[in-house]
Formats: structure tokens, sequence, C-alpha cells
């Protein structure tokens, strides 16, 4: 509100004339909603700086719980994307973060005999709790508020009653979540990754810790004890409903999955034809010989109790990481790395289930220049999609991409159907069909990691790509690659920037070596800056380059690199995006943990842009190049942003109008930003 408007930096208005521009913002928004105009349309005043898009549906899910009294109705925490709802059986989502102010929520648990009471385990925001369905949530952790939680669980005959699973320890609430207190004595490692309660017997418990195998409980927490798996990092625990002595754990124990029929006292391997870590275990209800795993590589199988598994869930997926697995009568769903999938038939059949699932992280974002309205978004573990109608549909196209951790988009801008996708363990793919099908693009390439690309504007056939070792520069169009990092220190190459009026000069951002510079092409580097983390980087012109620094800033060079000086003012942190107006090179928009920010005076001074996007951390930014007011911001677990107005916010805009009534000047940068 205007009220907690304060100014970025020092502003010359005076107090007075203050209170009159707040007073003439108010009788703005009555001729708005008198419908008066101002310029233009009310809805176009009164439109947020950022709405978000249609997509990608997808991205990582941490935990999929089933409400125990109303099982149609589902909720997930997603890796940065807050948490979804679903009353419909995962046929639908609708976004349930309102009041969520930290997104990466790694738990959920619902009341038994409340659906509408839900509670969310966040990294590093402690425990939230909804008691309208998701609709609104509230800090419910005191004494750890700031803690990061991997487990939640709920005493099934008292409600009120529920554990949390942190990287310090147990804690319990006996009063639904208004108090806490540490429950931890006798864990030797607190590091507590999965919790699990006896369904018959609540007041025993098991935790799986790292480094110290499983605990149990007999007195609610109030004391632990080694079990007879002291060592390991266990992820994963699962009580058979049917016989609670019988339970499952799954981790880096040397095997992978363990299980005990004595109330955990002795364990004994079960875990053959099982390849991969369990990240997740769920038991059938109705038959509790049918064991299900959730994997890095996808989803296991027991039919026999354990003794024997298979690989499971979809075959036509790659790369399908499962963080989490529930059952209810004949319906398995599955957290997974592409979204939810979900079997109504006892996992006969699968079916992806993400219609409303905005919860993509978008980690590189390219646009058509001769067709701006065809954007294509490459998504941490769900490969490319791309929209045909700027953003309003989004599809997946990625017939050929064996991986689909997508970390790079390159697109020829005088041919934009060839695209090439770099991935973080398959190397590089490329289409010349608009995305419709990829090839692998790798002959010569020494690595298959592959963190950034950039494409020479003059000659598209020349292109680079930044590696986990180096730079690698392939003439033909990707049909060969050569290594191209003479004078680079063997490590990460994060970012990689050409300048567009000079594209033999290349810009390199390493993971601790700082920048550095090639003036001949890649063919041989020397150091710009040492030391730091570098991503990502742009360039302006001939001169003027940007450098994300961690833990330094964004840094600006006027000279080509010769010197650096600080950009950051009015950032809040070391931006994660970076990128510049093309028709106006001194508008710039940053992309940091807590939405945009924006500099029209060559990141002199910044203010923020970032009204409908606040709390929400951004990893890629694209403008239009034929209407740069049009920006896309490629999220962390939010999927696409996008604004239509130079990311200028109704709020803003009316300020400014207020101000040239009250006769301050309205030119002035940084313009008034809302209090964090």
């Amino acid at each position: 509100m205007i009220s907690k408007m304060r100014a970025a930096s020092a502003y010359p208005a005076s107090v007075g004339s203050q209170k009159y521009a707040q007073f003439i913002v108010w009788w703005l928004r009555w001729l708005l909603a008198l419908c008066l105009g101002l310029g233009g349309s009310a809805a176009a005043w009164a439109a947020n700086a950022w709405e978000q898009t249609s997509g990608p549906e997808g991205g990582w899910i941490n935990q999929l719980a089933v409400a125990p009294n109303l099982p149609t109705t589902l909720y997930v925490g997603t890796e940065g994307g807050g948490v979804f709802k679903s009353t419909d059986a995962g046929a639908t989502w609708a976004p349930a973060s309102n009041g969520l102010t930290r997104r990466l929520v790694a738990a959920v648990a619902v009341d038994p005999t409340a659906s509408t009471t839900v509670y969310a385990g966040t990294s590093g925001g402690g425990v939230f709790k909804s008691t309208d369905g998701g609709m609104n949530w509230a800090i419910a952790s005191p004494g750890f508020a700031g803690a990061y939680v991997l487990s939640l669980a709920i005493d099934p005959a008292s409600p009120t009653i529920l554990y949390a699973g942190t990287y310090g320890g147990v804690f319990k609430s006996v009063d639904g979540g208004a108090n806490w207190a540490a429950a931890s004595v006798g864990l030797t490692s607190t590091y507590s990754a999965a919790l699990a309660i006896d369904p018959v017997t609540p007041t025993t418990l098991y935790v799986g810790t790292s480094g110290g195998g499983v605990f149990k409980s007999v007195d609610a927490g109030a004391s632990w004890s080694a079990t007879g798996l002291a060592t390991g990092s266990v992820n994963a625990l699962a009580i058979d409903p049917a016989n609670p002595a019988t339970l499952y754990a799954g981790g880096s124990m040397g095997i992978l999955m363990m299980k005990s029929v004595d109330g955990g006292a002795n364990w004994s391997a079960a875990n053959g034809g099982l390849f991969q870590q369990p990240m997740s275990i769920a038991i059938d209800p109705a038959a509790s010989s049918t064991v299900y795993a959730g994997t890095a590589g996808g989803l296991y199988r027991s039919l026999d109790a354990g003794l024997t598994w298979a690989q499971h869930g979809p075959g036509d997926w790659p790369s399908l990481g499962v963080r989490s697995v529930a059952t209810h009568e004949s319906n398995v769903y599955m957290g997974a790395s592409g979204g939810v999938f979900r079997s109504m038939d006892s996992g006969a059949s699968w079916a992806m289930a993400n219609t409303g699932l905005t919860n993509s992280t978008v980690r590189a974002l390219v646009i058509d220049p001769v067709s701006p309205s065809t954007v294509y978004a490459g998504i941490q573990a769900g490969g490319v999609f791309k929209s045909n109608d700027a953003g309003m549909h989004w599809s997946a196209v990625n017939t050929g991409l064996t991986v689909t951790d997508i970390r790079a988009l390159a697109m020829d801008p005088s041919t934009p159907t060839t695209l090439y996708a770099g991935t973080w363990s398959g190397g590089i793919y490329k289409s010349v069909n608009g995305g419709a099908s990829w090839t692998p693009s790798n002959s010569g390439m020494t690595t298959f990691t592959v963190l950034a690309l950039a494409i020479n504007p003059a000659a598209p056939a020349v292109l680079y790509a930044a590696t986990n070792i180096g730079v690698f520069k392939s003439t033909n169009g990707g049909a060969a690659w050569l290594p191209s990092s003479t004078g680079l220190p063997a490590e990460y190459v994060y970012s990689l920037a050409i300048d567009p009026t000079s594209p033999s000069t290349l810009y390199a951002g390493l993971n601790t070596g700082g920048i550095y510079k090639s003036t001949d092409a890649g063919a041989n580097w020397t150091v710009s800056r040492s030391g730091g983390e570098v991503a990502p980087l742009v360039v302006d012109s001939a001169a003027t380059v940007y450098a994300a620094v961690r833990f330094v800033g964004l840094l600006k060079s006027t000279d080509g690199g010769a010197s650096w000086v600080s950009a950051q003012p009015g950032l809040p942190d070391t931006p994660y995006a970076l990128t510049i107006d093309p028709t106006t090179p001194s508008t710039l928009y940053a992309g940091a943990s807590d939405g945009v920010f924006k500099s029209v005076d060559g990141g002199a001074h910044w203010s923020a842009a970032k009204t409908g996007l606040a709390n929400i951390a951004l990893y890629s930014l694209a403008v239009d190049p034929v209407t740069p007011t049009t920006i896309y911001a490629g999220t962390l677990g939010s999927s696409v942003f996008k604004s239509t107005n130079g990311a200028v916010s109704s709020e803003s805009r009316l300020l400014d109008l207020a101000l040239a009534v009250g006769g301050s000047p309205v030119a002035m940068t940084p313009r008034l930003v809302p209090a964090r």
C-alpha cells in the first residue's frame, strides 16, 4: 500500500509533498473506479506488473498427500511453487499457497479427521498451517520458525499432536502447531529425514536419520533409542498398516532397502532387483505385500513384500525421479520430477496428471525474433516446452530428448526453427524443426554436462558450450565440437556471453575462478576479474559488460572487463538472471530470490518491479525483441510469468502520475517501491 511505500534511495520530495502524492493516488483510484480513464483503459491501468502464464505444467514434487477422510482431495508440496491442491483425485490442480512465504515445501501432512487442516514443512521457514484447505496459511512453528523441515507426521488418534523432523532433530506439538518443543533425547544423529507413526499404537514412532540409521520411540517422542539398523542414511520409512511391526527403510545404508518384522529390533535386506536409492516408500493398504519405492531412477514395485522388485510406472517419460508415492484403494500417485503421475488401476496403466500444476523450474527462455509469440522454455527435469501464443498455452516438445534436465537454450537468429538445448547429463541436443524433434549433437564433446550456450549472431553456425570442464566450440552448427579453453582453469563454466558488436569477443563466468575474456573467438582466454562464482553474464556493447558474482553482487565494466564497479544498489541479493532491453540498452531486468528488479540507468540504481511476482525466485529472463515492454520470467517452481508493460505495476504508474500532479519530478530513478 502507499502508506508503506519508501524510497529505494534518497528522494528530493518533501514529506508534505509525499503525503499530497498519496492523496492524489487515492483520488486517481476513485476516478478509476468511475471508469474515467487516465490515458488508457481502466483494465490496463489496474493490471499487475506480472501475470503467471498457463505453464509449463509439471515440475518437481517433494511430497504428495491424500486426505485420509476425503481421498479425492490431494495436496502436493513442491520444489519452489508452494502447495497445490486437487479435489478430483489429481485430474486438475490449483495453487494453494496464499500466505506461504517459503515456497520450497519438503513435507505435507493432512489432518486425518479434517481434510481442510493441512501442515506444510518448508525449507528455512518452519511449519505453516492452513485450516481452510490451503486457501490461506500462517506460520505454525514458534520456537523453530526458521527451521528446515524435512518430514511431518500426525498422530492418527489425536490429530492435534504432530511431529516435525528437521536438520536439528525432532520437534513435537500437542496443540496443532501453536507451540513446539524439542523431542530429540537419545538421537545421536539429528538430521531427521523421515518420520513414521504406528497407526495402532501412536506413541510408537520411528525416525530415519543421516548417518545414524533408524531410531525408535515408544513414549511419543520423549526419548529415542537406536534400532537394529544403527548406521547409514535413511531417506524413507513406511509402516505396514495391517501389521505395524513390519516396516521398511530406504536409503544409503550399504543396502538400498531394509525390512524389519519385529518393530525395528532386527533388519534384513529387501532389495532384490532394486538398483536405485529409495526416496519414498508406500504400502498398498489393501494388499500389504504390494510395496512401492520411488527412486531417482523411477518407480519400483514389489509384489512379494520386498523380496523382489521390478521397475514400474510410466515407461515413456525419461529421467523420471520419484520423491513421493501415495496410495488409496486402487489409486496410486507419484510425485516426480515431471510432476504428478497417477494410476487408477493399481499400477496397470499410468497417465500424467499435471493440469493446472504450474510448478516448473525454468532454467532457460528464448523468443523467436521473427514470430515473438513463439516462446521456448527449458525446464529443469522437465524438457523443453513451447508456446505459439505468447504463453497462453504450452506444450512439451521432447521427442528425441532422452535427458530432460535442461540448463540452456539457444536459437539460430537467422533460422529460428533451429534450436539447441544444453542438458545436465546428456550433452547437447539440436532441433531443426522448431522443437518437433531433437537429435544428440555431441560429436567431439568429452563431457555431457552443459550449463550455457552462446551463438555468434553474425555467423550462427558458430556456437559455444559452457561445461563442467571448460568451453567447447562448434563451427558447423553443432555437427562437431572442439575444446576451446586455452587459458581457462579446468572447472565449471556457468555462463557465456558474446559481444554482439564484435562476436570474436567472449566472456566466461566460472565456478570459482571469476570472469575470463577471449578476443579471438575462444582460442585463448585471459582473466578479467579473478575469484568468485559468476552467473549470469550479459554484454551490452563492445565495452559494457554486466556480471553477477555470488556474495559480491552485480558488477559492471565499461572498458571491456579491464575494471569493474558495483551495479548492485537497490538489489536485495546477487541476481540469478539478467537481461537487457535490446532497443534501450540502459534498461535492464534482474531476477533475484525475491522477484524482478529493473534499472533504467544502466545499473546505477534498481527498483522493485515484481508486483504479482513477489517471494518467487527467478532463474531466467527474456525480452521480446519486437515489443520490448513484453518480458518473460522463468521461475524456481512457479513456471513462466509475463509482463506486457515493462514490469510496471499500476501502483507505480499511479504514484508517478500523482507526483507529477503534485509538482515533483516523475523521471527520478529509482521510483518509490513497496517496503520489503
